[in-house]
């Protein structure tokens, strides 16, 4: 979820703010061990689990900072104590490196729990690619955050240096072609093609990325981009 400052965390939010595909189908799927985590956040900062309503035979309830917090832990110090006890969290780091910061664990309509949380940077771009599942068609396989918008030659640097499974080799040189509709980039055995999903592509290499930005609440930018691969 793209958002920052909202005046209340502990709720539900418009699908269309959140990441990736705005399916409730999220990045990446982890176990929490929840008796840990709850301990170590009781123990550090006294904060408590907030059970809001009871449903269907299911607890709705959220974990964060708005909770009882009787050490006043803020939002940075509540992930660090919660984010070791995710399993499996390489791979929320390939997908943002550190720039990911949670700052609700909750659990709502659905059996599971998950976690929203900001971006720490002031925009992210999303890149998708045809995957078999339930992803609406696409999959997340990168993402690219900065603090200002990139422009043509940044854009296509960092889907070099960003996204691993994509790029057979990140030390061989592209050939990069652009128009109001697509990037294309060739190498010797492929050709890679971007086009829109949210947002826009630089229409040409002196351009910058257009990202959409929410109106409600400081947040960030975000652009969603799909490649496609042809050999």
């Amino acid at each position: 979820m793209l958002m920052k400052n909202h005046k209340k965390i502990n709720k539900s939010f418009p699908a269309q703010q959140f990441g990736p595909s705005s399916n409730n189908v999220p990045y990446a799927t982890m176990e929490w061990d929840m008796n840990g985590g709850l301990d170590s956040l009781r123990e550090k900062c006294g904060i408590y689990i907030d059970y809001d309503s009871f449903s269907s035979s299911l607890w709705t309830f959220y974990i964060s900072v708005e909770n009882i917090n009787k050490d006043n832990c803020s939002n940075t110090d509540f992930y660090k104590i919660a984010k070791p006890y995710f399993i499996d969290y390489s791979q929320m780091n390939e997908l943002f490196g550190d720039f990911f910061e949670g700052y609700v664990i909750k659990k709502q309509t659905e059996d599971r729990l998950h976690v929203d949380g900001i971006i720490n940077s002031k925009y992210i771009i999303e890149i998708y690619q045809n995957q078999c599942g339930n992803q609406n068609g696409n999959q997340v396989v990168c993402t690219i955050s900065s603090d200002e918008k990139l422009s043509f030659n940044e854009l296509t640097n960092k889907v070099i240096d960003n996204c691993l499974s994509i790029i057979i080799d990140q030390k061989e040189s592209a050939n990069w072609s652009v128009d109001d509709k697509e990037i294309k980039g060739y190498f010797k055995s492929y050709t890679l093609t971007m086009t829109n999903i949210r947002g826009n592509l630089p229409k040409t290499k002196m351009e910058n990325v257009t990202y959409d930005e929410f109106t409600d609440a400081i947040s960030s930018g975000v652009a969603r981009f799909k490649v496609d691969l042809f050999l």
